[in-house]
């Protein structure tokens, strides 16, 4: 299935410790993990299979377009989170500095087996779902991991532990404390990042999940969870994150 996107640029009214998925900019976008392009302040930022696009976007209807900076091969998603820039391959994350919106700069890579990789990330803590599929040329004998990356220092990002999991993971969603983890047909897990960050930790306890729909992505705004699978795009109130409720959802013809 291809990546969907959805943004929705808006004012920022919250703090990024609020929510694990806001950035400090005065527009921001709002896509899932899956995403190939993302918004973070006057700037679009999109990938394609080796680069990163850089766009002025400040006059909508009159996008400019600023840079193209290389960066590896089989670039897959991209992810925006105060000043940087997650970048997935199949092979690894790549961290930029967008501190200069206009100048990408690679600061951190974290490599990995061949996987597809989306992440998503808060101040401190970042998480990356590799599985094994055939079109993301896996290692079978490592696929199907969640990784827990510390990004407190971002020049020197480190991959802390891996999760072993016995299903093929999709996208990622944050919310404050909550990692929302896309399992396809198995709908999603909602798990406590403190309890995923714990290196002692061997498996995952989940304290609620959404079922009866698939799920490839999740995007997230305020209390609102649109999710993204076979089934179409499918609208659900999190305000209370232990009694969700489906609002309404899209169905392709």
């Amino acid at each position: 299935m291809a990546a969907i996107l959805i943004i929705v640029p808006f004012a920022c009214d919250k703090s990024p410790m609020e929510s694990g998925s806001d950035s400090k900019s005065a527009g921001e976008g709002k896509g899932g993990s899956m995403a190939r392009m993302t918004i973070l302040g006057d700037y679009l930022y999109a990938v394609d299979g080796t680069s990163l696009k850089v766009f002025h976007v400040k006059n909508p209807q009159s996008p400019q377009y600023k840079n193209d900076v290389h960066i590896g091969r089989d670039i897959e998603t991209i992810f925006g989170f105060n000043n940087y820039l997650y970048i997935g391959s199949v092979s690894a994350v790549y961290i930029y500095d967008v501190a200069q919106p206009q100048s990408p700069v690679l600061i951190s890579t974290i490599r990995h087996v061949l996987s597809c990789d989306p992440v998503v990330a808060n101040d401190t803590i970042a998480f990356s779902t590799i599985r094994s599929t055939s079109e993301c040329r896996f290692n079978q004998w490592e696929a199907n991991q969640l990784l827990v990356l510390d990004v407190s220092n971002m020049k020197n990002v480190e991959k802390t532990h891996a999760y072993h999991l016995n299903f093929s993971p999709f996208g990622l969603g944050l919310k404050d404390t909550t990692l929302f983890l896309c399992k396809g047909d198995q709908g999603v897990e909602l798990l406590d990042i403190r309890e995923v960050a714990e290196k002692d930790s061997h498996s995952l306890n989940p304290f609620n999940q959404i079922t009866g729909t698939h799920a490839f992505d999740v995007i997230i705004h305020e209390n609102l969870l649109m999710l993204v699978g076979d089934d179409g795009l499918v609208f659900f109130d999190i305000s209370d994150l232990y009694n969700i409720t489906e609002l309404s959802r899209i169905i392709p013809d």
